[in-house]
This record gives C-alpha cells, structure tokens and sequence, in this order.
C-alpha cells in the first residue's frame, strides 16, 4: 500500500514514538554544543527564571525559555525569555550600547524614579567592577 494510503497510520505512529525530551536534546546538542540536562543545571542555577530580568515566563512564541550564547564564539551564557533574547541581539550583544540604553532611561526618567535607577546603576556599575 502507499504512503497516500497510510498517512494517517504513519502519523499516529510518528506522534506515539516522538519524544520531546529528546527532541529538545538533539536541538541543544546540535545548535549549542549542550545537553538537556545542561541545560536544566544551567535554568535550575538561575532560579529557574530569566537570567536578565527574573521573569519566570518565557515570552517566547515557542513558550519555552530560549539559550543565550555568544554568536562569534558560540559560548552558551545563560537562559532567557524572550523579550531580553531580542534586546539583546537588536543591541547586538554590544555592551556599550545597553548602557548607553541604560543612562537615556536614567535621563529621561520622571524625577520620582531617577534616583531609584541611578541607585540600580550605582549597583550595576559595582557588579561590573567584580568581573
């Protein structure tokens, strides 16, 4: 019999053999150079949350959190919704350009939170000094 005649008996048996543990393993280990349980150690030492904001929503399309590395060298950094995934490659991982988003924020901020973020960037800017 051909496959027109047995589609749906195919697809049952695709979708009763289809795994998406190791699917999501293939596709770390493929694209990143990681395993799925590199990946849970990774999410589970972030607290299980964004590791820019602490979002414990992905707010990706895909609904899951997406792996954050270096696109010159391939360095996995972290796990992150989706919404700091895209600033930081509409930022293209340029470091100046996040703080200077950072300092136009503090800028042109109303004057009630002004010092509440020059606080954070006094911090940050500690933070920075550790590395």
């Amino acid at each position: 019999m051909s496959y027109s005649g047995r589609k749906e008996e195919v697809a049952a048996r695709n979708r009763e053999n289809y795994c998406s543990r190791k699917a999501k393993d293939k596709s770390l280990r493929n694209n990143y150079g990681i395993t799925l349980k590199q990946w849970e150690n990774i999410f589970d030492n972030q607290g299980c949350k964004c590791a820019i904001c602490g979002s414990t929503e992905p707010n990706h399309a895909s609904g899951q959190f997406v792996v954050d590395h270096c696109h010159e060298f391939g360095q996995v950094r972290g796990i992150l919704c989706g919404h700091c995934n895209i600033m930081l490659g509409h930022a293209k991982d340029d470091i100046n350009t996040l703080f200077a988003a950072a300092m136009y924020l503090v800028n042109n901020s109303t004057p009630e939170s002004i010092q509440e973020r020059k606080a954070k960037l006094k911090e940050l800017n500690k933070n920075l000094a550790l590395y």
